[in-house]
């Protein structure tokens, strides 16, 4: 009789989430198919109305930067600044998208420097620990002045999530991965701009931008779906259940932690740590930007985990700095 290998029936957990995400989805979709049709119509009105405009033009620009060469600019006016972290001055370009633009731009960048050669597969990581942040103007505006009504809130909510964000890329400085001599030598740089028509460049941008934009819209409907599945589990307390969507997609899970009946407090710890966290609807977008690259997916959830949970211990050791009511 031959042996059975039990470790061939252990189903990965990479595998377990997707499976779970899917019939949950499928579930609610066939037993609530009209409250499955309006999460679907909000989230496209997310996508379309908010990402789009915030997001396409940032890539667009960034693409045509990025064929020109503006990236060897930058590494040389932020070489000794990006070195703290233990990365080229290159990796400043996607630390400028990140905290200008937003999810999932410092992560898009970071892809395409390691793509072009230009980081190994060490630094890429390393950068993109603490590159992939939300943009200002989404902590500011959306959640500061949107949700609590109070430009104060918002800023503090932007010193604990970028000084989370550097603290974590000073933790992942140490991070070392075996081999990346070899990576560097295999990877071909992308040739140069003037060896490119401008046709070719601009038409570029736009095609790589449009496709990126695609994804995130994808991405963004089909967890917003989820969250609606999430809320509507009749067992789950609503606080419980709007931190928990937010955990799947952060902007509904932001407005709905906001109106869940918490306090204050509370409410500003949550946004602090699902802001930092960022949610598996932009982890998802995020992979998807270094899927063809050899950056491991699994450290850079362990750097947002650890990102959200600085900057909830951030946020609670300032609150009674936030003198609002």
């Amino acid at each position: 009789m031959m042996p059975v290998n039990k470790k061939a029936f252990r189903p990965r957990a990479y595998k377990i989430l997707p499976a779970v995400s899917i019939l949950t989805l499928a579930a609610f979709i066939i037993i609530f198919p009209v409250e499955a049709l309006e999460a679907a119509g909000e989230s496209v009105k997310l996508w379309f109305n908010r990402a789009l405009p915030s997001l396409l033009p940032f890539m667009i620009g960034i693409n045509i930067l990025s064929a020109v060469g503006f990236t060897q600019d930058i590494g040389k006016w932020l070489a000794n600044f990006m070195k703290i972290f233990g990365v080229p001055g290159e990796g400043g370009v996607a630390l400028a998208a990140g905290m200008s633009s937003g999810y999932p731009m410092g992560a898009k960048l970071t892809a395409q420097l390691r793509e072009n050669g230009i980081l190994t597969q060490t630094e890429a990581q390393r950068l993109l620990s603490f590159v992939n942040n939300s943009g200002p103007l989404f902590i500011l505006g959306t959640v500061g002045v949107g949700m609590f009504n109070d430009k104060r809130v918002g800023y503090f909510l932007m010193l604990t999530h970028y000084s989370a964000a550097f603290i974590t890329g000073l933790l992942f400085r140490t991070y070392s991965a075996a081999g990346e001599i070899e990576t560097r030598r295999v990877v071909k740089r992308v040739p140069a701009a003037e060896d490119k028509p401008l046709g070719i460049v601009l038409s570029g941008s736009v095609m790589n931008a449009m496709e990126s934009m695609a994804l995130i819209g994808g991405f963004i409907i089909f967890f917003g779906v989820l969250c609606k599945a999430v809320v509507m589990i009749p067992f789950f307390s609503r606080p419980f259940a709007s931190v928990l969507s937010g955990v799947f997609e952060m902007t509904n899970g932001l407005f709905l932690t906001h109106s869940a009946g918490l306090s204050l407090k509370a409410r500003v710890l949550a946004a602090a740590a699902l802001i930092s966290f960022g949610g598996l609807s932009i982890h998802a977008q995020t992979i998807s930007m270094i899927g063809k690259t050899d950056i491991k997916p699994s450290l850079y959830l362990l750097a947002k985990i650890v990102h959200g949970l600085i900057a909830l211990g951030i946020t609670y050791a300032l609150y009674p700095l936030l003198k609002v009511e």
